[in-house]
């Protein structure tokens, strides 16, 4: 089963930047208790935006850029 976690969650395959450009590269040596759906067959694809160390609720404030809903038809708007 494919899933994909908010980039907070520490993981070892995939690099974990909390919306941050400043600790580029960061791949953490454990995973998080979250990410252990691993061992129930679960596949990490990939990681979710959200805003620079989780400081603040609109996700709008990350250094990659704003979140946006991929099914939202109105693209670019927040």
């Amino acid at each position: 089963m494919p899933v994909a976690v908010k980039d907070n969650f520490c993981t070892t395959q995939i690099s974990s930047l909390c919306g941050s450009a400043i600790i580029k590269g960061f791949t953490s040596p454990y995973d998080v208790t979250v990410v252990h759906l691993r061992k129930a067959g679960a596949v990490v694809m990939g990681k979710t935006n959200l805003d620079e160390f989780k400081m603040g609720s609109a996700n709008i404030h990350s250094s990659f850029g704003p979140v946006y809903n991929p099914h939202d038809l109105r693209k670019g708007k927040v």
